[in-house]
């Protein structure tokens, strides 16, 4: 079994809040992603993006970036708290109200391997334990004092290019299930418009 630690000497935890007095209508460079951008298996997918004033100042560090881990730390959702998002590249967005960022000491923790681990069933289970609130759950502090395994750095590289090597099978097989779907769907279109063109021109001989 790989030696085990808890998440605080390795990362630092950012947590974000915005007023609604700062919420604008059109199109600002202050963008924000709120846990509706975080799907129940835990990956990024945009589709609402919240703009703040251009006079609303943000703090860098809770801008998006490459290896970050997006995370829920409060809704009043339970399905929606401790959701979270691997950041594969920089981004232009910033972590949304309710929302943080855990961001790790590379010379520790592979950040891959982190998201890998939090995404445990137990260890996922264990986070929305720790879930406190009547109305608004919150993660509570313990969420740093939670235990995760974490071997050497090295072993944790493997096991992450183990990972993205299965993840990179299973999205080729998937790219050839679509495209025979749309091939299959293809013929049966080209063989419905030759049966009606038959169906047609028998009607026009009788």
């Amino acid at each position: 079994r790989p030696p085990r630690s808890t998440l605080f000497p390795y990362t630092t935890l950012f947590r974000s809040t915005y007023s609604k007095s700062d919420v604008v209508a059109e199109d600002s460079h202050n963008i924000i992603l709120t846990a509706d951008n975080i799907t129940l298996d835990n990956r990024l997918e945009i589709k609402k993006k919240i703009y703040l004033t251009n006079q609303k100042e943000l703090s860098k560090d809770k801008k998006l970036t490459k290896n970050d881990i997006f995370i829920c730390f409060s809704s009043g959702s339970k399905s929606h708290i401790g959701k979270f998002a691997f950041i594969d590249t920089d981004l232009p967005y910033y972590a949304g109200g309710f929302m943080g960022i855990i961001r790790v000491d590379n010379k520790f923790v592979n950040s891959k391997f982190l998201y890998s681990v939090l995404n445990d069933s137990q260890i996922r289970q264990n986070i929305k334990n720790l879930a406190t609130g009547n109305n608004i759950n919150n993660l509570s502090a313990d969420f740093k004092n939670l235990y995760v395994p974490l071997p050497p750095l090295d072993i944790q590289q493997k096991i992450v290019d183990e990972i993205e090597g299965v993840e990179k099978i299973c999205t080729t097989s998937a790219n050839i299930i679509k495209l025979n779907i749309k091939n299959i769907v293809d013929i049966l279109n080209s063989l419905d418009r030759k049966s009606t063109r038959l169906n047609s021109s028998h009607r026009c001989i009788s």
